[in-house]
C-alpha cells in the first residue's frame, strides 16, 4: 500500500483476494482519501493486458503505479505499469 502526492492510496493483492469480490479482485487499485475506489486495473480491455494473479512489489511514482506480477502466462514476473491504462 503506498500513497500519490494528492494522497490516493495505492493497493496490490495476492491471489487470495482474487476469490472474494470487491475492487481487491483486480490485483490493483487505486482509493480516495474515504476509501472508495476511483481506479480498478481492467479486466477485459481491447487491447488485453495481463491479469494480476500475484502482486509480488508495488511503487508509486508521482501518481501512477508499477506492480512486479505474476500473470496467468508470464511466470517471469513483468513489471507492470499503470499509466495509459484506462479502467
Amino acid at each position: 500500500m503506498l500513497t500519490t502526492p494528492t494522497g490516493e492510496i495505492w493497493v496490490s493483492y495476492f491471489d487470495e483476494a482474487k476469490g472474494g469480490s470487491g475492487p481487491q479482485t483486480h490485483g490493483l487499485a487505486r482509493f480516495r482519501d474515504d476509501r472508495r475506489p476511483v481506479w480498478l486495473y481492467p479486466g477485459n480491455t481491447v487491447p488485453p493486458v495481463p491479469e494480476i494473479f500475484n502482486s509480488y512489489a508495488l511503487n508509486v511514482a508521482g501518481e501512477t503505479a508499477w506492480t512486479c506480477a505474476y500473470t496467468w502466462y508470464r511466470a517471469d514476473l513483468p513489471l507492470l505499469s499503470t499509466e495509459g491504462i484506462r479502467p
